[in-house]
């Protein structure tokens, strides 16, 4: 019995190494669309501020930033690059996620406001597809 178990046990985990080096199923990406996204910059030093925002990320398949912040986010503001309002929009809660596709390529500023805060979080977006 139990040498039929060590054989498992050698065979299980060779059996599991082939099929994952073999049978991949990530897409295979040219240059072109791998290239494309947002690049993300905090326009602030103040690193409490910073410990708000628990995640700013860019989506590549839905062309969407997704955010996650430690308080309900109550007001969020997107600005041209002349800091020129684009949108603003109340939120009321802890994350949000702002479609990005329909804009140009260039620089956006993004404003956030957080519950019992006074000062709207700033953060610098390039967006470059």
């Amino acid at each position: 019995m139990y040498p039929n178990t060590l054989k498992i046990r050698v065979i299980l985990p060779l059996l599991l190494l082939t099929v994952f080096l073999t049978g991949s199923t990530y897409p295979h990406l040219t240059e072109s669309e791998i290239a494309g996204g947002i690049e993300f910059k905090m326009e602030t030093t103040d690193s409490r501020m910073r410990a708000l925002v628990r995640a700013m990320t860019f989506n590549k398949e839905s062309k969407q930033i997704d955010i996650k912040t430690a308080k309900t986010i109550l007001n969020v503001q997107f600005l041209d690059e002349n800091m020129e309002l684009i949108f603003t929009v109340p939120v009321g809660t802890s994350s949000l996620n702002i479609g990005v596709n329909s804009y140009p390529k260039g620089v956006y500023f993004l404003k956030l406001l957080l519950e019992d805060e006074t000062d709207f979080i700033l953060t610098r977006v390039i967006k470059d597809f």
